[in-house]
């Protein structure tokens, strides 16, 4: 949760419940635009950037006040994120808290954060077992865009650290491999060299479903060079789209490391 403006006292808060109704809502954030307004104060413009509602708070001393509160969707939220080191956007959420206290209403914490509400949880990041220095790194800059710009940016990364991985293993069985090989093309010839992926008493049941996976992969190769930030795209995939990607990409890698170390 990014806190824009903060009043003294803990800086713990817990939600309660909103303070208003939706309609008492839209008139007191009326009156206090028309307050900021009147007063020529900055607040207006980051009160109309953002979906604010406000709540009522408390924390761990039982200590009672309001928050001005708003949740956003990932990709609002990464883009407003800057607002956090922004000293003309703190000056204004303060504004903001003093408009409400010329009303009698008590804001100490003016914050916001992600709505993570129908975005599919990440697979766990694997843990590999691998030398390959590239692969690591991109395993580790996968998780990191994950929490810190959301599951466009991580697609790429996710892709690169597959890529390297099964090309590694081609590598480790001695499979000839080209250097232009697509994701799906290097997971068949893993398949072939190592005899782990059909020992299994339901070796047909897993070959059917590793075919589909090798065009879950040409397909994810083709979403990171058309619709990821790998490249200077206009159109990006969805933050549910890519995360469905990231997933798939993670889950195989699940299953191909635990496949080789059983």
């Amino acid at each position: 949760m990014i806190q824009l403006h903060a009043g003294s006292g803990s800086w713990e808060i817990q939600l309660v419940g909103p303070h208003f109704s939706d309609e008492e809502w839209a008139k007191t954030r009326h009156l206090v635009v028309r307050l900021l307004q009147g007063r020529k104060r900055p607040g207006v413009g980051l009160l109309d950037r953002l979906p604010w509602k406000l709540y009522d708070g408390t924390n761990f001393f039982g200590d009672e006040f309001c928050v001005l509160y708003a949740r956003v969707p990932i990709d609002a939220y990464v883009e407003a994120s800057e607002l956090e080191h922004n000293e003309d956007a703190r000056k204004a959420a303060t504004s903001i808290a003093s408009a409400f206290g010329e009303l009698g209403i008590f804001v100490r914490f003016v914050a916001f954060e992600p709505a993570l509400d129908g975005v599919p949880e990440p697979v766990p990041n694997p843990k590999v077992s691998t030398d390959a220095a590239a692969t690591t790194r991109a395993l580790a800059d996968a998780d990191h865009l994950l929490q810190t710009s959301g599951a466009v940016s991580a697609v790429d990364r996710v892709h690169t650290a597959l890529h390297g991985y099964l090309r590694d293993l081609c590598r480790g069985a001695e499979v000839e491999i080209m250097g232009t090989e697509s994701l799906g093309a290097l997971w068949k010839k893993v398949r072939a060299a190592y005899p782990q992926f059909s020992s299994s008493a339901h070796g047909e049941h897993a070959a059917r479903i590793a075919q589909a996976m090798a065009a879950i992969l040409d397909t994810l190769g083709t979403v990171r060079n058309v619709a990821s930030v790998a490249h200077a795209n206009e159109a990006l995939l969805t933050e549910p789209e890519a995360m469905l990607a990231v997933n798939a990409g993670r889950a195989l890698l699940h299953y191909v490391d635990a496949t080789l170390r059983n």
